[in-house]
């Protein structure tokens, strides 16, 4: 069986996308991906290096064009579009998926994703990590002195209204550091993407304490979901790396805001969210929502009520 898979160009999709993958691969199954540069270290795993085509956006959508040279040659038994692209249209198949906007759902993404293909059970993402991944996390942990347990805290995103005031994280990973209810935490790593290491940096130096790292933007994708894996629990705003931390199946807490829990929440026993006071509708389809501020939309939600929420996970 031949597989076409239109994946994903956004981390947190991808990582939830891959619970098709896991489907086909488990089944032997040929695949062939098309993906962004970004999503590349999550698709990687799943196909082989002539299989992954990385798209690199050009003028006039001319890069569906190339894709379309580079497969049109195939009859493909089924072609799997996450994008509703063209191509899906145009390329030789026997069987077409496309996923509807997730918007229209009342399902979270990851039912809807396996509802796709007909799956009787629901599939988890899966991040297929190698060997040499986790040699070199394990030499890097060792290098940085990052001791067990691990408190892993993701505290900006892409956008600034879902980011949860810096001031209120920090209070949360003072108390955690000292709170006698919960097995002692050793190190706390504060992760992120290349743009975010030195707003990562302002908050490490309010922080001030010696058992904090920052290292945002030093690993790539691989090593550290094996990093997180590592991990005692993670904490974050409603992001990639709260599902990466998902996938790892350690202890997760996603903070909500301005996102649809219902559709992009945390998977898996080990996971749970907390949002705000306000729901989603609240938040963004009152009047006067402006999606440009830069104001944290996360400012009611409570420090406290964080606290006693980690102190649960943790006792579990």
């Amino acid at each position: 069986m031949r597989i076409l898979f239109i994946g994903n160009t956004r981390l947190g999709d991808a990582i939830l996308s891959t619970s098709i993958l896991r489907y086909y691969s488990e089944n032997k199954a040929d695949i062939t991906i098309v993906c962004s540069p970004v999503s590349r270290e999550i698709y990687e795993g799943y196909t082989t290096k002539e299989k992954l085509i990385i798209i690199k956006k050009q003028k006039f959508s001319y890069h569906w064009v190339e894709v379309y040279k580079k497969l049109d040659s195939i009859k493909w038994s089924i072609v799997v579009d996450l994008r509703n692209t063209i191509l899906s249209r145009i390329i030789r198949k026997k069987k077409i998926l496309r996923l509807k906007s997730v918007t229209k759902s009342t399902k979270h993404r990851i039912e809807d994703l396996c509802g796709l293909i007909k799956l009787d059970e629901i599939k988890s993402p899966k991040i297929m990590v190698k060997r040499k991944d986790i040699v070199e996390t394990e030499i890097f942990m060792k290098r940085k002195n990052i001791k067990k347990p691990v408190l892993a805290v993701a505290p900006f995103t892409n956008w600034s209204r879902k980011n949860w005031p810096v001031e209120k994280y920090i209070l949360v990973i003072e108390n955690l550091l000292l709170n006698k209810k919960i097995k002692k935490i050793k190190s706390v790593i504060l992760l992120g993407s290349k743009n975010e290491r030195a707003l990562c940096e302002n908050m490490l130096k309010k922080l001030n304490h010696n058992s904090i790292q920052n290292l945002a933007g030093e690993l790539k994708i691989s090593h550290l979901y094996y990093l997180i894996k590592n991990c005692e629990m993670f904490i974050g705003n409603d992001s990639g790396l709260s599902h990466l931390a998902a996938a790892t199946e350690i202890k997760t807490l996603a903070l909500f805001g301005p996102s649809r829990e219902i559709h992009y929440r945390p998977w898996g026993e080990n996971s749970f969210f907390i949002r705000t006071p306000e729901s989603y509708e609240d938040l963004v389809l009152k009047k006067g929502y402006d999606r440009n501020k830069k104001s944290s939309l996360l400012k009611n939600l409570d420090e406290n009520k964080v606290i006693k929420f980690c102190e649960k996970i943790l006792k579990k």
